[in-house]
């Protein structure tokens, strides 16, 4: 989801988040109902994210979501301070845990998502084998793998259900098999978005893909790519790379020359022109057959290979 206008703001005390608060409150609607002369007609959606790093230099975030309902100033700084202390604590949990792995002088796994494991196949396939070679057991590996976690794979994390991260009493221990295969479906559709804008430009229509199903290649690449963008910069986006990518450049030449609002007007043009040039070779090739198969029918030209060389007269 794509929201106008939305910032993000570094604040050092509560002081700071309560400002923020209020600036934001300024640009609510309100509208009068049968109820309520000043009925809220808009939510407020607040996110305070607290960032700690280690004597390593690893960044562990905490992310907390706050929807806030109609209110006074005393329950809304309430609020904040108990969501503030949460993520703190989160985030001290997090880090106590894993330092408590990596005191030994265990090998230390990678970030993720970072340069060297910008998919989360690689990066799984890596910190098994570090969990191996540590010989951790699935307590261990259940401490170590969120303190690898950055940016949006923690926001992923934070999520997951927490019989699957930690002990719960009348419940199956959790086991680093069982996070593994729950978090698959979830992160491997996702990677590094440098890797992820080189993979989209670099689409081409294969010779034997149609123009549609070209379309929802591209489609499904720059969605996913292009993600955080308003819908018409995404539709922009797709417009150029699919044209870019067409394999026939006659038919690149004669769709550059319209203008597209959206992807489907430009896939609709396209195969249209793709369908009535499909239809000009077949006729060309029915009414010469023998230029179809690649032999020339004009009888004055002779392949000079073959020609019979004149005797000079005596």
């Amino acid at each position: 989801m794509f929201v106008v206008g939305l910032s993000d703001e570094v604040v050092t005390c509560k002081e700071d988040v309560f400002d923020y608060l209020a600036r934001g409150n300024l640009k609510r609607k309100t509208g009068a109902t049968a109820m309520n002369e000043q009925s809220s007609r808009s939510h407020a959606v607040f996110r305070i994210t607290v960032e700690s790093k280690d004597s390593d230099g690893a960044l562990t975030m905490a992310h907390l979501w706050i929807k806030e309902k109609a209110m006074d100033a005393a329950e809304r700084r309430a609020l904040v301070e108990a969501a503030a202390a949460a993520a703190t604590t989160a985030v001290a949990a997090v880090q106590r845990n894993g330092n408590r792995v990596f005191s030994n002088g265990a090998v230390r796994p990678d970030r993720f998502p970072s340069n060297q494991c910008p998919t989360w196949v690689q990066w799984r396939r890596h910190f098994l084998c570090v969990m191996d070679a540590n010989g951790w057991n699935d307590e261990e590996a259940l401490n170590a793998l969120p303190v690898c976690f950055t940016g949006w794979a923690m926001d992923e994390y934070a999520a997951v259900p927490a019989e699957l991260k930690t002990r719960i009493v009348g419940l199956d221990d959790p086991s680093i098999e069982a996070l593994v295969e729950y978090l698959d479906p979830i992160l491997e559709p996702n990677m590094n978005p440098k890797l992820g804008r080189q993979e989209f430009r670099s689409l081409l229509q294969n010779t034997e893909e149609s123009v549609r199903d070209f379309a929802r290649r591209v489609r499904a690449v720059g969605e996913r790519v292009n993600a955080n963008r308003p819908a018409e910069v995404r539709d922009e986006k797709n417009i150029e790379q699919f044209i870019g990518g067409l394999w026939d450049p006659e038919l690149q030449e004669l769709i550059m020359r319209d203008a597209f609002q959206t992807l489907a007007e430009a896939v609709e043009r396209a195969t249209a022109l793709d369908a009535a040039a499909r239809v000009s070779r077949s006729k060309q090739k029915r009414r010469n057959p023998n230029m179809a198969r690649g032999i020339n029918e004009d009888p004055t030209l002779v392949d000079s290979s073959q020609a019979v060389p004149t005797l000079p007269e005596q």
